[in-house]
């Protein structure tokens, strides 16, 4: 099969990218548990325009084997690279238009960073495991356990790949800083494991 670089994937991803930033914006701004429901409308609005979110797509792909519905590591890096590429234009954009946000975006940052990388990588795998099931939910029409799975994961403490890349990009616009590059990284192949970890004890098909 020809592995190719699919740029409507790539403008998905940007989207979706952004959508999640501008829940990261509001939780930034209210805080608390209301930042953590409101935060669900970037999620709603992935879902609603099927835009390629990492942790809405990497729980459904089908890497190997035969078929239509078959991507490939390509399409992943994809997704990806298009959310952060849209993180970074949502997190150039907040600070150009000064929303007060920033102390708040700073101290979630600082906590971050003091977390082990296995606390990172074990939390990330919690919000996995939350976000392929709410999406699963949201695929079919039913949008409750969405608005509850979000702020669950927040609340908890879990890890989302793409809503830290926004936090930790909006950060260091103001703050440049490459520790969290590693961190980052666990925490992607945290959320890949959580997508995934149904797979391993229930017999679903991918989508």
């Amino acid at each position: 099969m020809e592995h190719k670089f699919n740029i409507n994937l790539f403008k998905s991803s940007i989207f979706a990218g952004i959508a999640i930033s501008i829940g990261c914006m509001i939780y930034l701004t209210l805080g608390g548990v209301i930042g953590a429901i409101a935060f669900s409308f970037g999620l709603l609005t992935v879902v609603h325009y099927k835009s390629a979110l990492y942790t809405g797509y990497c729980g459904f792909i089908q890497l190997f084997g035969n078929g239509t519905h078959t991507q490939t590591w390509i399409d992943v890096l994809t997704v990806i690279g298009g959310n952060i590429f849209g993180c970074l234009i949502a997190a150039i954009s907040a600070h150009l238009a000064g929303l007060p946000i920033l102390e708040a975006g700073l101290t979630l940052v600082s906590a971050r960073l003091d977390l082990s990388l296995i606390e990172v990588f074990f939390r990330a795998i919690g919000c996995g495991l939350i976000m392929t099931t709410a999406v699963k939910f949201a695929r079919e029409n039913r949008f409750l356990p969405l608005l509850f799975g979000v702020p669950l994961f927040i609340c908890c403490g879990f890890l989302h790949s793409i809503a830290d890349s926004f936090y930790y990009l909006y950060g260091c616009l103001d703050t440049p800083n490459t520790r969290f590059i590693l961190p980052l990284i666990i925490t992607y192949l945290g959320n890949y494991v959580g997508c995934n970890t149904y797979k391993v004890f229930l017999d679903y098909k991918t989508a």
